[in-house]
């Protein structure tokens, strides 16, 4: 009897999330593009690097992915048990790890830097422009970890539909971003347009959670006093 309104509600959630996921592939793709317009053996081997720097970058964004996973299920256990400062008290803590997460990731991927360039790409040019990308993903990891762990905080809230208005924003963006930087800096440039383009969703997400979270955190203390009174009548 409840089928057709749960298939609607499961569906309503479920395309804008499947598109946020497409539209995340669309970052690697506009790296490639635009360093390929660099044009010659410059756009071949930067093309090649972004190509090979994509798996570090993907095993990069698993140790995000799992910090994000983690919210997703503690926050939305908190607000399907009507609790939702305690929600909003799991973001507040990924978000001191995220910062946490980000610095170790970067100080690991800054000191193997030479060892993964040497063991992923033979001599050669394509060298430098591997290590010409992976600065810029290891130095700002943060706002590539705070753009999923802020996400699924949404998706906790069963809100699909502001990430997907965020990826969208951040994919326009980076865009704009490789067009300008690309030609400039070859392909450092791509890798500062994905950092670059991540940190406004993120940053925006954070910041607007986080005064409902103080707000919910002074009215829980304003009622402990009251329920500790009560606790003490009995």
């Amino acid at each position: 009897m409840n089928g057709g309104p749960r298939s609607r509600e499961l569906f309503r959630l479920a395309w804008p999330s499947a598109l946020t996921l497409m539209l995340q592939n669309a970052y690697r793709l506009n790296d490639l593009y635009w360093v390929g317009e660099l044009g010659g053996a410059a756009g071949r081997v930067g093309q090649a690097a972004v190509g090979v720097a994509g798996m570090v970058t993907i095993l990069t964004l698993a140790f995000y992915e799992g910090l994000a996973a983690g919210v997703l299920a503690m926050s939305a256990r908190a607000h399907g048990q009507g609790h939702a400062y305690r929600a909003r008290r799991v973001l507040r803590l990924a978000l001191w790890v995220s910062l946490l997460l980000a610095a170790v990731v970067a100080a690991t991927g800054l000191t193997t830097m030479r060892f993964l360039v040497d063991w992923l790409i033979a001599d050669g040019p394509g060298q430098a422009e591997l290590a010409a990308y992976l600065g810029p993903i290891f130095l700002g990891g943060i706002f590539l970890c705070l753009a999923p762990v802020t996400s699924r905080a949404f998706l906790a809230m069963k809100d699909t539909r502001t990430p997907l208005c965020l990826e969208v924003g951040a994919v326009a963006l980076n865009t704009s971003l490789n067009a300008v930087l690309v030609p400039s800096l070859g392909v450092a440039g791509a890798a500062w347009a994905t950092v670059a383009s991540r940190k406004p969703p993120g940053v925006w997400s954070a910041t607007s959670l986080a005064p409902a979270d103080r707000k919910m955190r002074r009215r829980s203390w304003r009622a402990r006093p009251a329920r500790r009174s009560c606790s003490r009548a009995r």
